[in-house]
């Protein structure tokens, strides 16, 4: 599901056709691949984001929308410092957005003060306080991935080592490869043909242990 969908579904395959109804590229959704119970990870990209806020926050503004990647250290965290968006804030912190519009990644604690029109992503918990409202009223799935294409040198900077960087990169949509062994991504090192190619009334065995087999007596079997 979207993060900015507000929809309930009973049932994997529920949640899966409706996925696929909205896959970019007609690529098959198979929510099995997915880490469960975790939304974060199966949209952000933990090594891209890493890089993009290595040394600073990303902040940019683009048409009136902020695009924000916080990172919080363990130590902030364990301090229970957390990021928070307060539009009518008088105090100048680097953890508080004066901000009522656009997109916020953060990978620790959100704190909403103030009326925001957009998407937050949250490594950790949303709080948002009474009184405040919270909408999505500036972007659509396809929207979201056309204004990020279409504003890519826009929301292109420097981190904090001096390494050009791109706001797309955190996500897990345009930046799906990861070589990290912190996440449950495959690490292209050790990837085989089975990750990259399917077969399809190819062979007749397949090796259950996933062990590369060279050559079988089988005959290819005629897919006509």
């Amino acid at each position: 599901m979207r993060p900015w969908d507000s929809v309930t579904y009973t049932t994997t395959q529920q949640a899966e056709e409706y996925l696929n109804s909205i896959a970019h590229n007609n690529i098959a959704i198979d929510l099995s691949k997915y880490t469960p119970d975790d939304v974060y990870d199966n949209i952000i990209n933990k090594d891209g984001f890493a890089e993009v806020t290595d040394g600073k926050a990303f902040s940019k503004q683009v048409e009136g929308k902020w695009f924000i990647a916080y990172a919080l250290s363990e130590v902030s965290a364990s301090k229970g410092i957390e990021l928070v968006i307060d539009s009518n804030s008088s105090e100048s912190k680097s953890n508080i957005l004066k901000i009522t519009s656009g997109v916020v990644v953060c990978s620790g604690n959100v704190h909403i003060k103030s009326d925001f029109d957009g998407i937050v992503v949250s490594n950790g918990i949303i709080t948002i306080d009474s009184g405040v409202t919270v909408s999505n009223n500036i972007f659509s799935d396809s929207l979201f991935r056309t204004f990020i294409d279409d504003h890519e040198a826009e929301l292109t900077d420097t981190n904090g080592k001096g390494k050009t960087v791109h706001y797309k990169d955190i996500f897990r949509f345009w930046n799906p490869h990861v070589e990290s062994k912190k996440d449950s991504s495959l690490s292209v090192s050790n990837m085989t043909y089975k990750d990259m190619v399917t077969f399809s009334l190819w062979r007749k065995y397949e090796d259950p242990k996933g062990t590369n087999v060279e050559s079988t007596t089988e005959a290819p079997t005629n897919p006509s």
